[in-house]
């Protein structure tokens, strides 16, 4: 699904504004609220206004409005037409939750004010501690893991990762599939990134597919002559990947079996270092709420990892599927 459907669903948020400027009370307000909650927990973005600056690297700087009293707040929009209607600017679009959790870090900011141009709506940091709060608490029983057998492309997430080529070359595994489906603009995107090391991880929008982002890293090729090193390279990927994940909010993210296609690493192994480091990085950050999605090609290879995920009920984090 492209950004601008998930910004074109933010309509309940301006709707919800709307009815609160109209008539001010307790069930209006919450209602704005609600819908926020509501489609940070779908995983929606608003724009934020940026400036880039060029140097030895690019970097990225959130604008802040500065008012008149002082104050200051972090404005986003709901929608490119919102931001158009004053002083025309650079606009990337960023999770909520993300979002809300950069103003959180932020003491010096005093509100996000939502449509600053049009009818604006602030939400002040006790509102915001409150959606996050709240957030965390709805996601955290779906936390944990999951096996399934299908096209990767298909699933209802939030990231997918793709096992990429260092120069993003187009194979006949699972990134073939990714980049047919996501379409021209993804292969246009990575022509301009250019490449990935190893274990690195370059997101991108999922433009085509249903998804909001792809993460593409790069697996070890097996060559057998030095495994510790292998399933150190392949670990980092998963562990890499789950910490941009988290950068950015996100509740769900599927990986493939990493370099267990063409790249030759064995199955069992490959499925020994995967489950171990997504286990690991769950148990490290046992009070953020995501769930991971290991998503095979077959019976053989989901067997394959079933064998290696604590038995259900051993482990609360873990959800597997009966065989």
């Amino acid at each position: 699904m492209r950004e601008e459907e998930y910004l074109k669903q933010n309509a309940i948020i301006k709707e919800a504004i709307h009815a609160d400027r109209e008539d001010h009370n307790k069930d209006n307000y919450a209602k704005v609220i609600g819908s926020v909650g509501a489609r940070m927990h779908a995983d929606s973005s608003f724009l934020v206004p940026v400036e880039f600056r060029k140097g030895e690297k690019e970097s990225m700087l959130i604008r802040i409005l500065n008012g008149q009293d002082g104050r200051k707040a972090l404005g986003v929009f709901t929608d490119g037409e919102e931001a158009k209607k004053k002083n025309p600017t650079d606009l990337y679009a960023m999770p909520i939750a993300e979002i809300l959790s950069y103003f959180l870090e932020n003491e010096e900011l005093d509100a996000v004010l939502i449509n600053p141009w049009g009818e604006p709506f602030p939400l002040v940091r006790e509102a915001v501690k409150n959606l996050l709060d709240y957030e965390n608490k709805v996601c955290m029983p779906y936390k944990g893991i999951k096996v399934n057998i299908g096209d990767i492309t298909n699933l209802s997430c939030s990231a997918i990762v793709n096992s990429a080529d260092p120069l993003f070359a187009e194979g006949d595994g699972v990134d073939h599939a990714i980049y047919q489906k996501a379409g021209n603009d993804l292969m246009k995107l990575l022509d301009l990134i250019g490449s990935c090391k190893m274990a690195e991880v370059k997101l991108t929008p999922a433009f085509n597919l249903p998804q909001r982002f792809i993460m593409h890293t790069v697996g070890p090729v097996w060559s057998g002559d030095d495994e510790e090193k292998d399933c150190e390279n392949l670990k980092a990927c998963y562990t890499n990947c789950l910490n941009e994940a988290k950068k950015h909010k996100l509740r769900s993210i599927a990986f493939p079996a990493i370099s267990c296609g063409a790249s030759g690493f064995p199955m069992e192994l490959g499925a020994k270092v995967a489950v171990e480091a997504v286990l690991e990085w769950l148990t490290k950050e046992k009070d953020y709420a995501i769930t991971v999605i290991f998503d095979l090609v077959d019976q053989a290879s989901a067997d394959a990892y079933v064998a290696v995920l604590p038995k259900a009920g051993d482990r609360d984090s873990v959800v597997a599927p009966s065989k």
